[in-house]
């Protein structure tokens, strides 16, 4: 390949890159927003299913589910 192509490729492949890492970022913060909606509906319902009274742990579970979320999609972020 000629200087000139070679460069263009490169430029191109960076461009291409930075529009991947882009919509891979807003992809998986958007899957986190929805996970994380579908933990709160979760405990919100659980109550009514299990017919239990109100549990005053379920905050600290939601709030587990809720790190554990995180911590999956900041994992999925970072590759």
């Amino acid at each position: 390949m000629s200087a000139i192509s070679t460069a263009v490729w490169q430029n191109t492949c960076k461009v291409c890159d930075k529009i991947h890492k882009v919509l891979h970022n807003t992809l998986v913060d958007f899957q986190r927003g929805r996970q994380l909606s579908a933990n709160r509906e979760i405990m919100v319902q659980l109550p009514h299913i299990r017919h239990l009274s109100r549990d005053l742990d379920l905050p600290f579970h939601l709030d587990k589910m809720n790190d554990s979320t995180n911590k999956m999609y900041d994992a999925k972020l970072i590759k």
